[in-house]
């Protein structure tokens, strides 16, 4: 168990140093027996497993089965923001880029 929180500890100040390049406020991430939930200023994620590629700023989001991988975010200060799903999304957290894989959701304002 201690392993496990150590990696996660690991994981949570990896990725807390890449969104500080590129986003303002602070980074939560929180892991429930429903899966993972991760919030910066301008998004915010659930998946049931998240990863964070240091070499290229990107924070990976899974699902699996039934529970796919969701994320909102704000654009350009729009009150709406969009919203996407699927079985896998990867967000750039230098640039705010998005790639979806198994797509079943993509809304934009």
């Amino acid at each position: 168990m201690d392993r496990c929180l150590l990696m996660f500890a690991v994981l949570v100040l990896a990725i807390a140093a890449g969104a500080a390049e590129a986003q303002a406020g602070p980074l939560t991430i929180e892991a429930t027996a429903d899966g993972v939930k991760v919030q910066v200023a301008d998004f915010q994620g659930t998946a049931q497993r998240v990863f964070y590629d240091e070499t290229k700023g990107r924070l990976i989001l899974e699902g699996r089965g039934d529970s796919q991988a969701s994320l909102f975010r704000k654009r350009n200060n729009n009150v709406a923001g969009e919203l996407i799903q699927g079985t896998r999304i990867i967000y750039s957290l230098k640039d705010g880029k998005c790639w979806v894989e198994g797509a079943s959701r993509l809304s934009e304002p």
